[in-house]
């Protein structure tokens, strides 16, 4: 049985998407090297994916992103590096976060949508 708290906010439902895609690669060994790249940029990444950007747009809105919150260049050949193979990694995020932007238009509540959108985030 699935426990899950029962203040549930849009914020905290994107930070699980978010989380959860951190598991998916070498987290540590990116945020080592781009410590820039805030979460705010991979959640936007992630959703990008799932609308099938292609990716030059992806590569270029990231850049743009963190350019824009932190004052540092990402350069758009290491973006598209990072964003090789994502599209498979990150599937269950990228469909997690669909289904919570369709749940939200359908006016579940957020407990509700926390649920459905962590059956796909919270396995392997």
């Amino acid at each position: 049985m699935l426990v899950y708290d029962m203040n549930v906010t849009e914020e905290s439902i994107w930070t699980a998407i978010t989380n959860s895609a951190k598991r998916r690669f070498d987290y540590a060994s990116f945020s080592t090297e781009f410590p820039y790249v805030n979460d705010a940029v991979l959640l936007h990444i992630i959703i990008d994916l799932g609308s099938r950007r292609t990716l030059d747009v992806i590569a270029s809105r990231a850049h743009e992103e963190v350019l824009q919150t932190s004052g540092q260049h990402w350069d758009t050949a290491q973006i598209k590096q990072f964003l090789e193979g994502k599209d498979q990694i990150f599937k269950r995020e990228m469909y997690a976060a669909g289904l919570f932007g369709n749940l939200m238009h359908e006016g579940n509540e957020l407990e509700d949508i926390y649920y459905e959108v962590s059956k796909y985030i919270l396995t392997n």
